[in-house]
């Protein structure tokens, strides 16, 4: 497992939470699409693009970060961060049940701190959560 990649991603998003958007891969800012929205625990959550135009979930910023975004998907992420097929589903899809509003795509710091958490506990449990 690439630690050091994922804890760049944790560090990432905690830097700038509005880049963090978990519900999609990755979604750039276009001229007809210039908000991000998503719908979680019955809410609609309507939010601005970052700065930098670019939102991801944590396989996104795997792939970014590592200059992959022309290919970025889940299989890329997995092989970046060196994991199998299922610790890849877990990470990107089935995360436990305490870091499910990571889904929320809020782009708050509280979320972010979430998804940091997330990925510390994933490995900390060597991917079996």
């Amino acid at each position: 497992m690439n630690v050091k990649l994922l804890r760049k991603v944790a560090e990432y998003i905690l830097a700038e939470p509005k880049r963090f958007f978990m519900p999609d891969f990755v979604r750039w800012k276009e001229s007809r699409l210039d908000r991000l929205r998503n719908k979680h625990d019955g809410k609609i959550i309507d939010r601005p693009f970052p700065r930098c135009g670019t939102a991801a979930c944590i396989g996104g910023w795997v792939c970014i970060l590592s200059d992959k975004k022309e290919t970025a998907d889940s299989e890329v992420a997995a092989e970046l961060l060196q994991i199998n097929k299922d610790q890849a589903e877990r990470l990107f899809f089935n995360a436990p049940s305490k870091f499910w509003d990571i889904w929320s795509g809020d782009g708050t710091k509280k979320t972010a701190k979430l998804a940091a958490a997330r990925i510390e506990h994933f490995i900390r449990t060597d991917g079996k959560e």
